[in-house]
């Protein structure tokens, strides 16, 4: 099988809730992509209605945010236009932190407007300028946000978003929406991505299944309608966890590196020089290793990771993951432990291409990162975003 250019290695994971009656199950399976994100149904006299659904890719990326929304609950409407010439006269109603400092105001992520906004419990948000957030009810009419109409140009997870123009997202969960929660495209280890896999190449030999603390070893089989659907060898509860892999081997290899994000105009250690710092284990990558960075070097093992769900692990033992062990500053770095699906293993904006910051997901405000300008073997902790953009050490890249 081909490899595409750049595989980030995000693994396919199966996640089973119970939603009233029913499992719903979240997961990017090996079934050929259905027009308009359709639902299957299976019903079984032993278990609870399945109603599964492939989570394809949205059709609809925010600009300058890579194939994604650049957000996490919430899909991107679109780029519109704004006026400024007085606070009465903006789209939105209400703006964060607007009568503070222009530091405070500006160099929010599109995260950041969703995060805020959603907790004040407003519907729809919009990222402007420099990192402006402006949060809304109301879309149509003098009082709406789209009373100035569509724009273009937008760069919506960009420094700036564009003069006069504004990125607009609905909040996915507000008990008022319709919509659904966007879909990030899924990369397999050297594969295509999987909504573009044929049922061919998706069949059983070429799968295998790695087994965690918390996920169950399994074997695999494939229906008549080319559907290849996890089948426990042995009886197992709906609480179990799939990961399923196109490598051959009893466990993943490879997988791909986080570099410090650098460009023209950064100066970290008084040097205008591109530096390439990498995230890596402090040691071999066992448990209670804490996390730093160093420079990146192509055969260190120690810098291969995955993504699983929104867990970070590293490649040579896919049981545990990058885990924060508290908010206190660089005495509390980021750490390898086992995988417990708990929320301080989760984190948001990983993606495959462009920049990212990476912000637990216990603690929102906070992003992965190192003290002041990076040097090498420097802790990674979660770090106030304004602090580590102020530095120019909050984004991330994979390669």
């Amino acid at each position: 099988m081909k490899s595409t250019t750049k595989s980030l290695a995000l693994l396919a994971l199966h996640e089973e809730s119970q939603v009233g009656g029913d499992i719903v199950v979240a997961s990017s399976s090996y079934y050929e992509a259905t027009p308009n994100d359709e639902e299957q149904t299976t019903t079984s006299q032993s278990s609870p209605r399945l109603r599964k659904r492939n989570l394809q890719s949205s059709s609809t990326y925010a600009p300058g945010c890579g194939p994604s929304s650049g957000t996490i609950h919430s899909p991107y409407l679109g780029c519109y236009t704004d006026k400024s010439s007085s606070p009465t006269s903006r789209a939105f109603p209400f703006e964060l932190y607007e009568s503070y400092s222009r530091d405070k105001r500006l160099g929010h992520s599109a995260t950041d407007c969703e995060r805020e906004c959603s907790k004040l419990g407003y519907r729809y948000f919009g990222r402007e300028f420099r990192g402006q957030c402006f949060c809304g009810n109301v879309r149509e009419g003098s009082g709406g946000w789209e009373r100035y109409g569509e724009g273009e140009g937008c760069d919506c997870c960009g420094a700036n978003v564009g003069g006069g123009r504004m990125c607009v997202w609905e909040n996915a969960n507000h008990p008022d929406s319709t919509q659904e929660v966007p879909k990030a495209p899924i990369v397999l280890p050297n594969s295509q991505p999987i909504q573009q896999l044929s049922a061919v190449q998706a069949q059983p030999a070429h799968t295998s299944y790695i087994s965690t603390n918390n996920v169950a070893s399994a074997s695999i089989s494939s229906s008549s309608n080319n559907q290849v659907v996890p089948s426990s060898s042995s009886s197992s509860s709906s609480s179990n966890h799939f990961i399923q892999t196109l490598y051959t081997t009893t466990k993943p290899i490879g997988g791909f590196r986080i570099r410090l994000y650098w460009q023209n105009g950064y100066n970290w250690q008084g040097s205008s020089r591109e530096r390439f710092w990498c995230m890596e284990c402090r040691g071999a990558c066992t448990d209670n290793t804490s996390i730093q960075i160093d420079s990146c070097s192509s055969s260190t093992a120690e810098q291969k990771f995955l993504a699983i769900g929104k867990t970070i692990r590293p490649s040579s033992n896919p049981g545990l993951c990058l885990t924060s062990m508290g908010y206190s500053g660089k005495s509390n770095p980021i750490r390898l432990r086992s995988c417990n699906g708990a929320s301080n293993q989760s984190f948001n904006e990983l993606r495959q291409y462009g920049k990212f910051e990476l912000q637990p997901d216990d603690n929102g405000g906070r992003c992965l990162s190192q003290h002041h300008h990076p040097k090498a073997k420097e802790a990674i902790y979660p770090e106030n975003c304004s602090k580590s953009r102020r530095f120019d050490t909050t984004y991330w890249i994979t390669f």
